[in-house]
């Protein structure tokens, strides 16, 4: 499997950015039909995937909020979350939640968190991250 693996990236080559292939399909990564997923939806293992890949690079950038060094698992994934949903650039608008963070004031950290357009776009998701942030222990939904 290795080997044609190997072969199909060859043959295919990789784009990062979705284009037209020679039939006109709409085409990114190593051949892959987005016109296709759009047509009959995404597998769920591939959709896997991509969610591992998303989550692991959503964890490094948060990696980078200032305050990041006080929080513990738990808020971290809060942090991982809001940027895996926002990006990176808005995560870090939260200038008032990074205030909080660097002082270790976790209550404030989530009051930011809820005064947002963030969690009036996000409802509970938005109070769910805040409750994980004010006391530093998972929710279970």
């Amino acid at each position: 499997m290795d080997r044609l693996t190997k072969m199909i990236r060859r043959h295919e080559g990789f784009r990062q950015y979705p284009y037209k292939d020679s039939l006109g399909v709409l085409t990114i990564g190593y051949g892959f039909n987005l016109d296709h997923w759009m047509a009959y939806g995404i597998p769920r293992e591939e959709a896997d995937a991509l969610l591992g890949v998303k989550v692991r690079i959503a964890e490094r950038e948060a990696s980078f909020i200032p305050g990041w060094g006080n929080c513990n698992e738990v808020r971290r994934a809060v942090l991982a979350d809001m940027t895996y949903n926002m990006g990176i650039a808005r995560t870090l608008k939260f200038k008032k939640m990074i205030a909080a963070l660097k002082a270790g004031d976790f209550s404030e950290a989530a009051a930011q968190i809820l005064d947002s357009r963030f969690a009036r776009q996000t409802g509970s998701r938005a109070v769910e991250l805040a409750a994980m942030m004010r006391t530093g222990e998972w929710q279970e939904a």
